[in-house]
């Protein structure tokens, strides 16, 4: 089976964020410039790990997201099924009963030998994943890496502070919930690049030398 690349982002995101000092948030833009990935994008994809309930996300100029459990209760199976659903890889069509080859229904009445395989074997991967947390992880890297995580996080840029001289939001754009997103978005030229998502819309345009960003619900 095969993950998209943006399942390898929130695997490496939560176990980023697993890493924060109690009470501190990383944003999606200093997660994005930390992994070098796409912001707008890589805040969509969270927004799929805050609706199940494996992060807490707020906004504002100390906004970000955070686990919203200990890494000790996060599994590696929760991350990726959140993310990618729990659909079986496999999906077992019958086509032994059609055809010039087709089997008659009465040989039939016990599930497919290759089919029982693949669930098989998909089974072994959710329970390998399941017994692994985030905790579990961390516990695995070497000394001294949670700090150098901390520190060359705190260097990236948040929303707010990444514009200088500019507001986080513009006037008669309310702050979002707590549930939606502040993401930088790349920009191209002179023509901003949108970022949409079902909780919040993020923009950027090239103004006088520098990025203004504001958002909305």
């Amino acid at each position: 089976m095969k993950l998209p690349e943006s399942t390898e982002w929130l695997l490496h995101c939560a176990a980023t964020l697993a890493q924060l000092a109690p009470g501190e948030r990383a944003s999606a833009a200093q997660l994005a410039e930390y992994y070098g990935v796409p912001a707008a994008y890589l805040a969509k994809q969270l927004q799929a790990l805050v609706r199940g309930g494996l992060l807490t996300a707020t906004t504002g100029p100390r906004g970000g997201f955070r686990l919203a459990r200990s890494a000790d209760e996060i599994t590696m199976l929760e991350l990726v099924e959140t993310a990618d659903g729990i659909a079986p890889p496999y999906l077992c069509r019958e086509i032994r009963q059609q055809g010039r080859g087709a089997l008659r229904p009465e040989d039939c009445e016990q599930i497919c030998v290759l089919a029982a395989t693949m669930a098989k074997a998909h089974q072994a991967f959710r329970d390998s994943l399941g017994t692994v947390t985030v905790a579990d992880i961390l516990a695995t890297l070497p000394a001294g890496a949670s700090a150098r995580t901390r520190r060359l996080l705190a260097r990236a840029p948040s929303l707010a502070t990444s514009c200088p001289g500019v507001p986080a939001r513009k006037e008669g754009f309310p702050e979002a919930g707590t549930a939606a997103w502040a993401a930088v978005a790349t920009l191209h030229g002179d023509k901003p690049h949108v970022a949409a998502g079902p909780l919040a819309i993020t923009a950027a345009m090239q103004v006088g030398g520098r990025a203004s960003a504001y958002h909305q619900d």
